[in-house]
């Protein structure tokens, strides 16, 4: 009986064969088309502007199936630039990729002067967990609003030279022009500390340096200028210096008849003083070499000036002191009677304590007679003079010495 059923079986089988396979064929399609259906690419947005940025920054937020990575493409829509700024350059052409996160999203900003004012076709490349991908074009409408700006004006001193900074916020990417000062610095961020020289201030004035007074204000023109070609501006009034700033370093007396003066200026300013002339460093400093003709006192003016500033000067006194005496102890001998020998200078008076010692050429010889009956220490004082001459001086300090008595 078991052998007659199992017989049929497998006559139904394969009589069924055909319609088993499409049907199970059919349920793997099915599955499949779900699954895929289920891990499609798919893609919505919405934008809005927010207040970081300047208060321009415009932020798409996409959505996405979950394990789906967006890219936002940075084509044709964008306005691609990449301009030297010092030491590296200032693109906008950064295609941005991001996995979308837990709740399916992904947020990509764009700042306010890659895009023009208008209807703007962002293109977007989703692909979802599955391997599949799909381009999107979401179209942005930019509203034209107003050119952000705010400046402020600080003073600094860099390498001995009087700086102005500028402190200006305005939309990231806008040009930022100070009238004959910086030409189209474009702004990455929108928040810039421009140092500009006061000297190169000055020279815009185009008027002589006598016409100036000391200190004086002049006005600044500070303009803006974004992707679609609207400008902002502010008027500012700096502070200027119409001298050129001096210092000089007092230096020590000295026996030399000459001195080095050193001190600070603006870079390249021309230093002089008497017959000589230097122009300070890159750093402003400067090192000048100034006669001392007169043994006492010497004046000295130092002036410093630059093209289309006025002079300025500073007045140093220098001591130049005479020679000094030569003047040594080369022998102290004697118990009873001491004996004091050294060298001077030719023609020096030498004194031990104020009285006159034996002098003979450049050599000196004093004598001296411990008092009897007393035991003490001896200071003695041995100086050297000579009209035209600084005073020398040595000190010795004697030990105890012996008590003796007079012969007597």
């Amino acid at each position: 009986m078991n052998n007659i059923l199992t017989a049929e079986r497998i006559n139904w089988v394969k009589t069924n064969r055909k319609k088993i396979l499409l049907s199970a064929l059919f349920l793997l399609t099915i599955f499949i088309s779900a699954y895929i259906y289920n891990h499609r690419p798919t893609f919505a947005a919405t934008h809005k502007i927010t207040g970081d940025a300047g208060g321009r920054l415009i932020e798409i937020e996409t959505k996405a199936v979950r394990g789906s990575t967006v890219t936002m493409y940075k084509d044709k829509t964008f306005v691609i630039e990449s301009v030297a700024q010092g030491d590296s350059l200032v693109t906008t052409n950064n295609d941005q990729e991001q996995a979308v996160d837990a709740t399916g999203k992904a947020i990509f900003k764009i700042l306010p002067n890659e895009l023009k004012y208008g209807k703007n076709k962002i293109h977007f490349k989703v692909k979802s967990p599955v391997g599949l991908s799909k381009n999107y074009f979401y179209t942005l409408e930019k509203p034209k609003l107003p050119v952000t700006l705010q400046v402020n004006v600080a003073d600094n001193v860099i390498n001995n030279e009087r700086v102005k900074i500028f402190s200006i916020v305005t939309d990231p990417l806008n040009k930022i022009n100070i009238d004959g000062l910086v030409s189209n610095y474009h702004t990455r961020t929108g928040k810039e500390n421009l140092n500009v020289r006061s000297y190169k201030i000055l020279q815009l004035a185009e008027k002589e340096s006598t016409d100036f007074p000391d200190e004086f204000q002049t006005p600044v023109n500070i303009r803006v200028v974004n992707v679609d070609g609207q400008e902002a501006s502010e008027l500012v009034n700096v502070s200027i210096s119409s001298v050129t700033d001096l210092t000089v370093a007092q230096p020590e007396e000295t026996e030399s008849g000459f001195v080095y003066l050193t001190g600070q200026a603006p870079p390249g300013a021309d230093i002089c003083v008497e017959d000589s002339s230097v122009a300070a460093d890159d750093t402003g400093n400067f090192r000048i070499r100034a006669p001392l003709p007169e043994f006492g006192p010497n004046t000295l003016i130092v002036c410093a000036g630059r093209p289309g500033e006025k002079e300025s000067s500073q007045i140093i006194t220098v001591n130049r002191l005479m020679p000094k005496l030569a003047l040594t102890v080369d022998q102290v001998s004697g118990e009873q009677e001491l004996t004091i020998k050294g060298t001077t200078t030719a023609g020096a008076n030498v004194y031990v304590n104020g009285t006159p010692a034996v002098v003979d050429n450049d050599k000196y010889t004093w004598f001296f007679t411990y008092p009897p009956g007393i035991s003490q220490k001896y200071t003695f004082t041995v100086t050297a003079e000579k009209e035209g001459y600084r005073t020398s001086e040595e000190t010795l300090t004697m030990d105890q010495k012996p008590v003796f008595r007079d012969a007597a």
